[in-house]
């Protein structure tokens, strides 16, 4: 699973990366995290011949695809643990790249596009009893939709801009910490606790669990 790494993504090892080929043929890249830049490994029972154009997509679903609907979510449940936030929460979709060599060769450089927004919540107080507290989780309760499942098109990504996510139904999201956290003692020493939202304006509550 990809991790938050400070404020970037970073891939781990057998990461699964969708990859299309024309508008239905769907092929799974896996990850390589030990080569710099991050390399991938696709499989798919179609020959692929130069000058194709490829499209991927993060987190890789093992379901009926088509390249200009791909089932993605934003999960209302999350989880991150002392250091790193679990950032399969995050969908994300490549420029489009073309195979230039054939299909056996090397695509080239992949770029990824986040759909998401990553909010980052500094907790802290300066009252002594709050300090002693543990968080355990972080809920964002919004008065639209800013989570759940939706069709994307992941031809439309470009270097320039990203669409807008379609319209969401759920509402409540809340992020697990599995190695609960203590409060920080200023803002400067505050506690992180990471979320992926549907990007736009928040109207809501936050509630800190302890």
């Amino acid at each position: 699973k990809t991790l938050l790494s400070g404020r970037s993504i970073r891939y781990e090892n057998n990461d699964k990366v969708g990859v299309f080929y024309k508008s239905s043929n769907q092929g799974v890249a896996t990850v390589d995290a030990s080569t710099v830049p991050v390399s991938m490994t696709m499989a798919t029972d179609v020959t692929i011949t130069q000058g194709s154009t490829l499209y991927a997509y993060y987190p890789y679903r093992d379901a009926l695809q088509a390249v200009n609907a791909v089932k993605m979510r934003i999960p209302l449940r999350q989880y991150q643990d002392a250091d790193s936030y679990d950032s399969d929460a995050m969908p994300m979709a490549s420029l489009p790249f073309v195979l230039s060599e054939g299909s056996k060769q090397s695509a080239g450089d992949i770029y990824m596009r986040n759909l998401a927004s990553v909010v980052e919540f500094n907790i802290y107080s300066t009252k002594l009893a709050y300090t002693r507290e543990r968080i355990v989780s972080v809920s964002v309760e919004a008065q639209a939709g800013v989570a759940g499942d939706f069709d994307y098109d992941i031809t439309t990504v470009t270097g320039d801009s990203v669409d807008d996510l379609p319209s969401l139904v759920d509402k409540t999201v809340r992020t697990y910490v599995s190695i609960p956290k203590s409060f920080g003692t200023g803002k400067d020493k505050a506690a992180k606790v990471y979320m992926v939202l549907k990007p736009g304006e928040l109207s809501g509550y936050v509630r800190v669990k302890t």
